[in-house]
């Protein structure tokens, strides 16, 4: 393990991410217990701002690394007694490397994703929510996005039984308008996630990112992590937060870029639960 985080020049960062993950754990007696469900909980009444940093290393010919740094926040909103609209943003900023230049690429802002999620105020015990997303060109540079209008479905399930939380979100959006020298849009993007409760607001967890282009070259459709890793609730001042530690291989991947090998994702999540 020491030699991957040296190959990926890592390594310097460990202490800090270590202090910001393992926080002391008296702080986390003065958390909410309920904290951690609704933390995991993606159709709560809590509004979170996640900041994930995706590290994909092992691309091209000269071993290439691609950042992308989400900023998703998440807002519930009560439409009346019996629905909620949960809107979902995700605002890429990302460095794309030129795989087959030793040191060239771009960077800059990546498509927006908004998906609005329209979900029961209450629930049994599976929880769900359906709605529209949307992929907007948003992107910086043409090497960071589509140059596409893309929409299509999104949908939410979940359950919460004693300390899992085990879920699936999913959207599946095609073009429908843009730049007419690019490709067309049709991607699936499917997360799902089950996360295990530990004592002192620890937990265990897994959330890979599988992407499915469905207009994509044979040997480039899929890209397929599987791993996981560790979270815990913590509290900084007054202020909750969520973080995660994960690392995911790539059991399937892009052939033709040689790639993925792997990914390091970093999350730090601030908290805002409902004030009664």
């Amino acid at each position: 393990m020491i030699q991957f985080f040296k190959k990926i020049n890592y390594l310097k960062n460990i202490p800090i991410l270590a202090s910001f993950i393992f926080i002391h754990s008296a702080k986390a007696q003065t958390i909410d217990s309920n904290l951690m469900k609704l933390a995991q909980n993606k159709l709560a009444n809590i509004a979170t701002v996640p900041f994930q940093n995706n590290m994909d290393f092992g691309i091209g010919p000269y071993n290439r690394m691609k950042n992308t740094l989400n900023v998703q926040p998440v807002i519930p909103f009560r439409l009346n007694g019996s629905w909620n609209l949960i809107t979902r943003t995700i605002v890429p900023v990302i460095f794309e490397p030129d795989y087959y230049q030793e040191k060239l690429g771009y960077f800059g802002l990546g498509d927006i994703n908004s998906t609005l999620f329209l979900s029961p105020a209450t629930h049994k015990k599976l929880k769900w929510g359906i709605g529209p997303s949307f992929l907007l060109p948003t992107a910086t540079d043409a090497e960071l996005g589509t140059g596409k209008w893309s929409a299509g479905p999104g949908v939410i399930l979940l359950m919460q039984p004693r300390n899992f939380t085990i879920g699936l979100f999913m959207t599946d959006v095609f073009s429908f308008a843009g730049d007419g020298s690019r490709d067309d849009v049709n991607l699936l993007n499917a997360n799902p996630f089950i996360a295990y409760n530990l004592p002192a607001k620890f937990y265990l967890n897994t959330s890979p990112i599988i992407l499915v282009d469905w207009n994509g070259t044979e040997g480039s459709k899929l890209l397929l992590p599987v791993g996981g890793g560790i979270g815990k609730i913590a509290l900084i001042g007054n202020q909750p937060m969520n973080f995660t530690i994960h690392y995911y291989a790539y059991v399937v991947k892009h052939k033709d870029l040689s790639g993925p090998d792997g990914q390091l994702r970093l999350q730090w999540t601030l908290l805002f639960p409902h004030k009664k």
